[in-house]
């Protein structure tokens, strides 16, 4: 029996055996990565929307705040006293002012703290994507992605 034969057989089965390991090692990392990234972009999603809807919201309680800023200005609202009676008269429409000064601050309220919390996590998620090398195998080779 040839000793070097034997040898350079076993010697190739551990060649592959390793190779076989370094891919199964490379496509777990892959995986894991994958999911990581998944979890991230919904994150950045989430405070994009966030940011948005803030946004939308702040936008929408300036402009009703200014709605009832400028009723409230047209309006009056009379109060007569004859002989023990009082009676009131109104123009304009000051119930409506009074609306939409409540709504619009409430709208702001709610919509600039959203806004920048939105914004803040948009910024450090964004961030901490940073520099990255990753090693993914694919089924045609082995792919190499470098991201800033």
């Amino acid at each position: 029996m040839n000793f070097a034969l034997f040898v350079g057989k076993n010697i190739k089965m551990k060649i592959i055996s390793l190779l076989f390991l370094v891919i199964l090692c490379g496509r777990t990392y892959s995986q894991q990565q994958t999911n990581r990234n998944m979890v991230q972009m919904t994150a950045l999603e989430k405070a994009t929307s966030q940011k948005k809807f803030g946004r939308g919201l702040t936008i929408v309680g300036g402009v009703l705040f200014s709605v009832g800023v400028a009723v409230g200005l047209n309006s009056t609202e009379t109060i007569t006293t004859t002989n023990g009676t009082s009676q009131t008269s109104e123009t304009g429409n000051p119930g409506l002012a009074k609306a939409c000064l409540l709504t619009g601050i409430v709208g702001l309220g709610v919509g600039i703290p959203l806004w920048s919390v939105g914004r803040h996590r948009e910024k450090k998620l964004k961030r901490s994507q940073g520099v990255a090398i990753t090693f993914s195998p694919q089924v045609s080779g082995l792919s190499l992605r470098l991201t800033f």
